[in-house]
């Protein structure tokens, strides 16, 4: 067993809310957790290769069923709810409403106004980093295998570590290595069950 598999987990108190294919959530704060199922092929494969993990990790059963994470961050000018996460392109910012023919949630956290200032900080940190393309596979392999095995080019992550890592701002400690978090693992910790 490895040493991280010995982590205690800690997230700060939550609340999950649904919004279906055609429903916006018009008041999400900074610092909040967007879990999305994009209705695309490659999102079918993210899907696809986390449920894979349900062998080795059956903790996540019913937690598969999202392909992307992002965070809360800003409204523009018409007061639209801006998001940062990680892409294609590396760090991108979008507005939340950009997601309202997918199925979404947005977890909520109660936390003070310092944490959220600490969770923007570490998002602005991430502001110059790219998408981790290998980054995904080489998490699927890792977990499937238990082995450390690495997959990524220069300095990139994908979404779910982008998102861990500006939770932790907010007091999230994960258990296990931030660098393999999932989107699977957010849902599993915030209890986004589908």
């Amino acid at each position: 067993m490895r040493h991280h598999d010995q982590l205690a987990l800690y997230i700060p108190p939550c609340t999950v809310r649904w919004f279906p294919e055609g429903v916006h959530c018009a008041d999400a704060v900074d610092g909040d957790l967007v879990l999305v199922k994009h209705p695309t092929i490659w999102a079918d494969a993210i899907s696809a290769g986390q449920h894979a993990l349900v062998l080795t990790h059956p903790q996540l059963e019913g937690y598969t069923w999202l392909d992307h994470s992002a965070i809360v961050r800003g409204h523009d000018g018409d007061l639209r709810t801006m998001l940062s996460e990680m892409g294609p392109r590396g760090y991108e910012r979008r507005t939340l409403f950009d997601y309202h023919a997918s199925l979404y949630c947005v977890v909520h956290f109660e936390c003070s106004a310092i944490q959220r200032e600490a969770a923007m900080r570490n998002d602005q940190a991430c502001a110059d980093v790219d998408y981790g393309w290998l980054e995904f596979a080489a998490d699927i392999i890792d977990g499937l295998t238990d082995t450390e095995f690495v997959g990524s080019w220069g300095d990139s992550i994908i979404c779910s570590v982008h998102c861990t890592l500006v939770l932790m701002g907010l007091g999230l400690f994960p258990n296990l290595n931030p660098a393999k978090v999932l989107p699977a693992n957010l849902a599993n910790w915030t209890g986004a069950k589908h």
